[in-house]
């Protein structure tokens, strides 16, 4: 048996479908028999044909309410997203490039779009801050903090910050 590709219909004919089930005087089966449907499907578009008309189960929900309960559960979660970004730290005050390096930072617990929003950010501004290079600035400092460790490292951590940061001309033990 070869699977059947899945075919999509209008709300109008479903609409007829149910009412010929309603006023033919047949079967389910028989009239998805002769339309060559899935009886399942038949008898949803019936079942939720009855929830429409407000005759369902109780609790069942309506096609709107459906939608609506979609449409809130997303925004939401959306709401919850935004919520648990931490705005409290003052990391709206900060600059844009601060508030782009936490985005880079947390772009793997939410959206991108989310956090830029949340934290004014533009997306471009983002994608354009990704890609620029480290300023000089940035390059010098990367070098002293690298040879701040390195010192405190080769003295076993018994430097000071004194000694760390004063530059040696000489050799210890001479002068």
């Amino acid at each position: 048996m070869t699977k059947r590709k899945r075919r999509t219909f209008t709300e109008d004919f479903k609409k007829d479908t149910v009412r010929l089930i309603r006023e033919g005087g047949k079967t389910i089966a028989e009239i998805a028999r002769d339309l060559d449907l899935a009886e399942s499907a038949v008898r949803n578009w019936h079942k939720q044909a009855e929830i429409e008309e407000g005759r369902g189960a109780p609790g069942t929900l309506t096609k709107v309410e459906r939608e609506e309960l979609w449409r809130l559960r997303r925004e939401n979660k959306q709401l919850q997203m935004e919520r648990d970004i931490p705005k409290e730290s003052g990391l709206l005050r900060q600059g844009q490039s601060m508030r782009s390096r936490f985005i880079g930072v947390e772009k793997a617990h939410g959206p991108i779009t989310v956090l830029c929003r949340v934290l004014r950010v533009s997306t471009s501004g983002f994608y354009a801050w990704l890609s620029r290079r480290p300023s000089a600035r940035a390059n010098a400092a990367g070098k002293r903090y690298e040879a701040v460790t390195t010192v405190f490292t080769e003295s076993r951590g018994t430097s000071t910050a004194v000694r760390v940061c004063t530059p040696r001309s000489s050799p210890r033990g001479s002068t």
